[in-house]
């Protein structure tokens, strides 16, 4: 015989019923709120010091990362000061608000990761298929410390010698290279400088031949001479040495004895605008100073040449590389976003499009779209033929405090470009001071 539902047993399936249906919904909406919430981009900071028209090139860049995919967004702040941004760097991560990218400049690269404020990037490269054979090897080492890639630099460039066309015309002294792939000799080089100097009737230059930059300036001379900075292992400055000494001796007659060079207190940017000297010794990022900003024409007609090689080819490559924070929330889209910027020809060509340097991308290095308007086109070989042959200093954890002995006001460099003391004395104390730092630190 069937038995009859109750109203008490109606009454128990809808509540079951009921109850069901309750947790159905709530697992739906809790489906739906997972899948909002992952279809949120991801948003990651990128901490770099601001400059002259920067801030459109990086807004362009990261406009074009982000049409390119919809998972990752990123963000600027933008610090007055290369410094300021390290010490931003440092206090952000110890108050538990690292950024996740951040900028960094060739010579603080190890000291960053030293002070374990950025991690190496080798395993993001290897993970993500990067080739390094596609890269300028000589950029990538200047990135590099104890055998890992620390940074990537997305562009480097070669220490250059700019030269005022005009002035030379003037002189009647022809060009420094005749063609893109020529080298010139120191000999070449004195020959010119004697002749684009100019004295008044008391004897006192009024057109200098050549305006040098104290620190990579005169450490490119030193190489030049057949010198190494340093030691293999980067723990002992050899800037004592007689090939150094020799260079030192040669900078003090080019500056102090022939009065060759413009004295170094003195503004190099403007004097090479203003036609007062005739040649100047930088980097590829210096073209920018040639560039009137109310025109975007050039200021001064200008040409460029690798440096005179003395016993051999000796053109520092400096650069900027881009960093993941240590600290960093979201080292996988950081990295994203590096790839992007580094390996794309798109990323390298806004990057580089303002004349801030050569592509780190070698592929992207051979076209033209790296030079500023009305550049000349040779100008892709000169440089890159140079970089081709480039080196990097030896950079290290305590690099910065060691250059201090060097190059920095008060130090014993210092008082040899003020004349107080003999090269030979100069360089001898600095290098003693250099090599105590290096003898209290980690690096031994």
């Amino acid at each position: 015989m069937k038995k009859r539902m109750t109203l008490k047993g109606v009454d128990s399936v809808m509540v079951k019923g009921q109850r069901l249906i309750w947790t159905l919904s709530v697992n739906l909406v809790m489906w739906l709120v997972a899948v909002a919430v992952s279809a949120q981009p991801v948003e990651i900071n990128w901490l770099h010091w601001e400059a002259a028209g920067k801030g459109e090139t990086y807004d362009r860049l990261i406009e074009a990362f982000h049409s390119r995919q919809d998972e990752i967004r990123v963000v600027r702040q933008a610090i007055a000061g290369v410094n300021a941004t390290y010490e931003r760097l440092a206090v952000q991560t110890a108050a538990g608000l690292a950024p996740d990218i951040v900028e960094i400049g060739e010579v603080a690269v190890a000291n960053l990761y030293g002070k374990g404020l950025i991690r190496a990037v080798d395993p993001f490269v290897e993970r993500s298929g990067v080739d390094r054979n596609d890269f300028w090897e000589s950029g990538l080492r200047w990135a590099s410390w104890d055998g890992k890639l620390l940074a990537f630099p997305m562009y480097t460039g070669p220490w250059v010698y700019y030269y005022n066309v005009d002035l030379f015309d003037q002189s009647g002294v022809a060009p420094p290279i005749s063609s893109p792939t020529d080298d010139w000799t120191v000999d070449e080089f004195m020959d010119v400088s004697r002749r684009l100097t100019k004295v008044d009737n008391d004897g006192n230059p009024v057109q200098w031949a050549v305006v040098h930059q104290r620190g990579t300036g005169a450490l490119s001379w030193v190489y030049s001479f057949g010198n190494d900075i340093m030691n293999e292992d980067r723990t002992r400055f050899l800037l004592d040495q007689p090939d150094a000494l020799e260079a030192f001796d040669f900078l003090d007659q080019l500056h102090h004895g022939l009065k060759l060079a413009m004295p170094t207190g003195m503004s190099g940017l403007r004097a090479f605008n203003e036609g007062m000297v005739a040649m100047r010794n930088s980097g590829r990022f210096a073209v920018r100073d040639f560039v009137d900003p109310q025109t975007g024409g050039f200021v001064v007609n200008w040409g460029v040449a690798p440096p005179p090689i003395v016993r051999r080819f000796a053109s520092p490559n400096v650069g900027v590389a881009l960093g993941i924070a240590s600290a960093s929330r979201h080292p996988e889209a950081a990295w994203e976003f590096i790839k992007f910027v580094v390996s794309t020809p798109e990323g390298q060509s806004i990057m580089t499009g303002d004349g801030r340097g050569i592509p780190i991308l070698k592929s992207q290095a051979a076209e033209i779209d790296w030079l500023l308007p009305t550049e000349s086109a040779e100008n892709v070989q000169i440089f890159g033929n140079t970089l081709a042959r480039s080196f990097e200093l030896p950079y290290h954890p305590e690099w910065a405090e060691t250059m201090s002995a060097y190059f920095t006001g008060g130090s014993a460099l210092n008082a040899f470009w003020n004349q107080e003391v003999s090269a030979v004395e100069a360089v001898t104390q600095a290098t003693e001071l250099a090599n105590q730092v290096l003898a209290n630190s980690d690096l031994r």
